[in-house]
């Protein structure tokens, strides 16, 4: 009976835990959806790049390399840091170490063509995170010095006091815990400057993990007092948890194990109710730890089966966790199809709208020129006209003029014809002529 409930306390925590995980995505994919082919959709595929590789790291890469591909297209160079920080990001994520360094290093090649000191920093963040996970401390530690050198470039106080952070956790893990501690101190002191409640918080969180690892067991007791009293103020269950866990491990090395045991009782009810599996987890072995210390091993052994049980369990809740990714990236394929057929119906009414503009201007021109030679025929047929009236009446013209002529020529010519006939009127005939012209010759 007490395992079943256990089966079914663990059904609602997984509930819990996977529900309302995707709604900034969606109101990024719906200003998506209405963008243009700009420099403020590079931007929002950037954004939704960064937002869902949060939960689907292959679907985060193929938004942010969409960004980038269209960037390039409408030549807006600028932005090739921040996409670069991005996609470096997911690579360095999803354990692609070689591509992330390829892609942050080029984004800091854009930052000296097109200068941006946050993006800058924000690279250089991004190549400390990968040599920390690659344990690679030193090359971690010298990148984010170089965040916080871009950072104070513009005086941005805020991203240097996260490099703080930071730094202070590479130097633990480095087990360089006195350099880490000068950094713990540098954040507090900004965030308690700037009454950054929840921040510092997690200053004293890291602090009372420092202390821990020193063996100042006290001292790590107290940090982290001071950080459930801010948890508690702000009622942020999730540090509290965490918090209390902490301290009741802390409390348990200090060999105060009835302080121990009441303080993780209550982190691991505030874990039953908020779905913190892990805690759960963590939580039983810790507890079992304290009453082992009490002497109490029929406590301490139910609490070793309980943490058993949330390791068993944790195997089914990776399980679920895996079902929801891939329902997901399923989401987020078809919300991505979805874009990618409204833009080609978008796409392919502006060339339906181009080929109809075309068409009308065709039309207007064959208008146009059909028109003109029009003009052109009929002002030539006018001209024509024109000519052959003038043609016309020069040829009447020429007709009465020959006409005259003609019979002013007959005139003449029978005015000659009447003038011989009179002349042979009156002249002898050549007979008599010639026969008197004879005779006196001797």
């Amino acid at each position: 009976m007490r395992k079943i409930v256990k089966y079914y306390i663990l059904i609602i925590l997984i509930i819990s835990k996977l529900s309302g995980q995707n709604r900034k995505t969606d109101s990024i994919y719906n200003c998506l959806k209405s963008s243009k082919q700009d420099s403020n959709k590079v931007k929002l595929l950037n954004l939704m790049g960064w937002e869902v590789s949060y939960f689907d790291l292959d679907s985060g890469l193929k938004y942010a390399f969409q960004g980038l591909s269209l960037a390039k297209q409408i030549n807006f160079q600028n932005s090739n840091g921040d996409l670069c920080n991005t996609i470096g990001a997911i690579y360095s994520d999803q354990g692609n170490y070689g591509e992330a360094f390829s892609y942050l290093k080029l984004g800091l090649e854009n930052c000296e063509r097109y200068p941006d000191v946050y993006v800058e920093g924000s690279l250089n963040n991004s190549l400390g995170m990968l040599f920390q996970r690659k344990k690679e401390y030193n090359k971690a530690i010298k990148y984010y010095y170089k965040a916080i050198e871009a950072y104070q470039k513009n005086r941005l106080s805020t991203p240097v006091n996260t490099m703080y952070g930071n730094l202070a956790g590479v130097f633990e893990l480095n087990n360089q815990l006195d350099s880490a501690l000068i950094y713990v101190n540098k954040s507090i002191e900004y965030n308690l400057k700037l009454k950054y409640k929840k921040k510092l918080a997690y200053n004293y969180v890291n602090a009372s993990e420092i202390h821990y690892y020193l063996g100042n067991f006290d001292k790590a007791g107290r940090f982290a007092d001071l950080a459930m009293n801010i948890a508690r103020q702000e009622d942020d269950n999730f540090l509290l948890i965490h918090t209390l866990i902490h301290k009741g491990h802390a409390l348990n090395k200090a060999n105060r194990f009835d302080e121990s045991i009441i303080v993780l009782s209550e982190a691991i009810n505030l874990a039953k109710n908020s779905g913190e599996i892990e805690v759960l987890k963590t939580g039983s072995k810790y507890l079992s730890e304290s009453f082992i210390g009490r002497k109490d091993y029929k406590k301490a052994l139910e609490l070793q089966l309980d943490y058993q049980f949330y390791k068993d369990s944790l195997f089914n809740s990776e399980n679920n966790k895996i079902i929801k990714e891939l329902e997901a990236k399923y989401e987020v394929d078809k919300k991505q199809k979805e874009n990618e057929l409204l833009q080609a119906k978008n796409e392919l009414s502006t060339a339906e709208i181009k080929r109809q503009q075309m068409f009308s201007y065709i039309i207007l021109i064959g208008l146009i020129m059909v028109s003109a030679l029009s003009f052109f025929i009929f002002n030539g047929l006018k001209r024509q006209r024109k000519a052959n009236l003038i043609i016309s009446s020069q040829k009447i013209e020429v007709e009465k003029q020959k006409q005259k002529i003609e019979e002013h020529q007959k005139e003449i010519v029978d005015s000659i014809n009447y003038a011989k006939k009179i002349q042979e009127a009156m002249l002898p005939a050549d007979s008599y002529l010639k026969k008197h012209i004879k005779n006196k010759n001797p």
